[in-house]
């Protein structure tokens, strides 16, 4: 079947029947989340420096135009929406968590609607409940990092794209790139997919939507900074240099046969063997394959042939969306129990454990908790009655001990010593 030969919608699916549904797979997945949220702290996807900046916008809104600006290395969508929920909340351990919770659980709508489209009805509703207990996912929505955000607009996108709504489909993609740098490469993806169904007027109005932000960005970034591309380079040079750590420590031969293989590892890993398998086994419709290779394969060989890029598990999420999307028409319901059982097990493992598996493992993990030496560090502060001096650490443990005290303490900067209590890890 071609993409222009979409299966019918039942008619016999009224809207009551299809909505209660849905709301019933939400649901599903809000109560999941819920119950990982009183149990997991911001750690991973520098959640805290995002928290702050978005703390520092808040304090004198205004339009982030660059790099310099504001946003640094992040895209400025998300830190605008962290800003506001600290305007309406004062607890900043989970305002920007609940902005992640908020966008994690709404993304089950366009995942609904796109699998609708794709495939038919018990489709959506096995995607949306692999959706609903997989782990990775379940950290985004409950940490105040900018992933559960991206996914959902890019979702979005998706499902736009797939009903013939090239404007919404090319807007919700712009606002993912004002969230994440990773989805830039994809709308080239987008607009070869319209220019192969001859939609050349199409194809020219979605790319002018979906490069709008891209070039506003790019344009802030050359006034402010002579370099249009300066957030790139900016995490280009940091990747190269913590690829060379890596493989230092890891030796060529291995670091680089690990970064082969990382895209199926993050899929059996976080997705479970049976939807990893049952996903890419029916890899179906040539954009969408599009969208889930062009990462895969530009990340896979910066990190095995240009040597200059360190793979994360959280850029192969929209690669993985796309295996949720496959495999929903292939899995019964019930083949979502070995997702749950092994997504349960992975974060029993890694809750309030350390070492060299669970600190491995911890990154994948439905839940995330800070090492110990991090909170000892943060109640000393606390304890201190005077101003605290946290000791700069180079995994950045300073950052979350200060932000985990909840009082104003000072990070040791350019060999400072003053303080009334002088706190190391």
């Amino acid at each position: 079947m071609s993409d222009e030969e979409q299966p019918p919608l039942p008619s016999r699916e009224k809207g009551g029947v299809r909505g209660g549904e849905l709301a019933g797979l939400t649901a599903v997945v809000l109560g999941v989340r819920l119950v990982a949220f009183f149990f997991t702290q911001n750690v991973y996807g520098d959640a805290i420096s995002r928290v702050e900046l978005g703390e520092q916008w808040a304090a004198h809104p205004h339009w982030i135009s660059a790099f310099g600006d504001g946003a640094w290395q992040f895209g400025p969508l998300h830190l605008y929406l962290v800003g506001l929920a600290s305007m309406l909340s004062s607890n900043r351990e989970h305002a920007g968590r609940v902005v992640s919770l908020i966008a994690g659980v709404a993304t089950t709508v366009p995942l609904w609607l796109l699998c609708r489209r794709l495939y038919d009805a018990r489709a959506a509703r096995v995607s949306c409940l692999i959706l609903a207990f997989w782990g990775m996912h379940i950290q985004f929505s409950t940490t105040a990092a900018s992933e559960a955000l991206s996914l959902l607009l890019f979702t979005a996108c998706l499902a736009w794209f797939a009903s013939e709504r090239w404007l919404l489909s090319a807007l919700a993609l712009t606002l993912a790139c004002a969230t994440r740098y990773d989805v830039w490469m994809l709308i080239p993806v987008f607009g070869v997919a319209l220019l192969a169904r001859r939609r050349f007027v199409s194809a020219a109005l979605f790319g002018a939507v979906a490069l709008s932000f891209p070039l506003v960005w790019m344009f802030g970034n050359y006034r402010l900074h002579g370099d249009p591309q300066y957030p790139a380079h900016f995490i280009n040079a940091f990747h190269r240099t913590w690829f060379a750590d890596n493989e230092a420590f890891w030796g060529v031969a291995r670091h680089r046969a690990l970064n082969l293989f990382f895209w199926p590892l993050v899929a059996f890993f976080t997705l479970s063997p049976p939807v990893a398998i049952a996903g890419v086994a029916r890899a179906k419709h040539p954009w969408l394959i599009a969208v889930a290779a062009v990462p895969m394969v530009v990340f896979t060989v910066r990190s095995t042939v240009v040597g200059d890029f360190e793979p994360l598990a959280r850029f192969t999420v929209v690669s993985m969306l796309a295996v949720i999307v496959w495999a929903g028409p292939v899995l019964r319901e019930r083949a979502v129990a070995v997702l749950a059982a092994m997504t349960l097990a992975l974060g029993v493992y890694t809750f309030e454990r350390e070492g060299k598996w669970h600190d491995s493992l911890k990154p994948i993990s439905p839940v995330t908790t800070q090492p110990e030496a991090v909170m000892q560090v943060a109640r000393q502060a606390r304890a201190c009655a005077g101003v605290a001096l946290i000791s700069t650490d180079p995994g950045y443990r300073d950052l979350a001990a200060a932000f985990y005290s909840g009082v104003a303490v000072k990070l040791e900067r350019n060999g400072e010593t003053q303080g009334d209590c002088v706190l190391h890890f």
